[in-house]
């Protein structure tokens, strides 16, 4: 990336290895794409309640998730979906990048839902979720299932297709009575309450960016990594300039022995924070 002349360093082309730049104060472009100061990015994890739509805006809905975080001054996305009528984990974020790959299949980044579902589920049952459901569009990938009670089942997929745990339970026979997504990829918090949030910590953003890697990708990384770590371009570029982000094998400034408070430095201060007056309808613990 770097050799092919893709990376720049306030407007001037940087070929050569060892170069080093500072993110948080050059201008940095990879594929003439400017790189946003590290210490500008919002990684925030949303406990949705019921009735709110996960989405920027919407007109038909009386709330969206971003009704949740008015506080917090930058334009961040709401990264995968969940539905109206479901509750549980959203990440919002102001890294485009990072969100894009959280969400597209390929990746397959891991959701875990608790679905209350109405009758009791037995073992033929089961076995057609763990072998993947038809769809109208299509099959879906096996899902990992397990009974918590007789109605109440543990599902994982990677999939994000729309509704698709309330369509797979529908097809079965066994519709959904309520949803809550419990886990993203390596985030969990049972101790966030409905319709509260709170910034990610630098190992938790760091945890998604190796979640976040396809498999395919990940002996490109490990081959790359030294380049880059070579060429001292430190930070976002060394972050983003290789597409498999290499999130498992260098942190983004963990080479810099100056680096006093990585979490610091690479997480916008942002104060844990509690809605009030809009927990939606259903507000039982996750």
């Amino acid at each position: 990336m770097i050799a092919a002349g893709k990376v720049t360093v306030d407007g001037k082309i940087v070929k050569e290895l060892g170069t080093k730049a500072d993110p948080d104060t050059a201008i940095i472009t990879v594929n003439g794409t400017p790189l946003k100061s590290s210490a500008e990015m919002i990684y925030l994890l949303l406990n949705k309640p019921e009735g709110f739509a996960s989405t920027r805006s919407d007109p038909h809905a009386r709330h969206t998730v971003m009704d949740l975080v008015a506080g917090i001054d930058a334009y961040l996305y709401p990264v995968g979906r969940l539905d109206l009528d479901s509750e549980g984990l959203l990440l919002l974020m102001d890294d485009g990048d990072l969100a894009n790959q959280l969400i597209h299949p390929s990746y397959e980044v891991p959701k875990r839902y608790q679905a209350l579902v109405s009758g009791n589920v037995g073992d033929t049952t089961l076995a057609k979720l763990r072998k993947g459901i038809l769809l109208e569009d299509g099959m879906t990938a096996p899902a990992r299932v397990a009974v918590v009670a007789p109605n109440l089942l543990r599902m994982v997929i990677h999939e994000g297709r729309n509704r698709q745990i309330r369509r797979m339970c529908e097809a079965i026979d066994h519709p959904v009575v309520r949803l809550v997504r419990t886990r993203i990829g390596p985030l969990a918090d049972p101790s966030l309450t409905p319709g509260s949030y709170r910034p990610l910590t630098f190992d938790e953003v760091r945890g998604l960016a190796a979640a976040a890697v396809p498999a395919d990708d990940i002996e490109d990384a490990d081959r790359h990594a030294p380049e880059l770590a070579q060429a001292g371009v430190q930070g976002q570029v060394f972050a983003r300039a290789f597409a498999g982000r290499a999130g498992t094998h260098h942190d983004y400034k963990a080479h810099d022995p100056a680096a006093s408070d990585l979490k610091e430095q690479r997480i916008a201060p942002c104060v844990w924070k509690k809605h009030q007056g809009r927990t939606g309808k259903k507000n039982g613990d996750t």
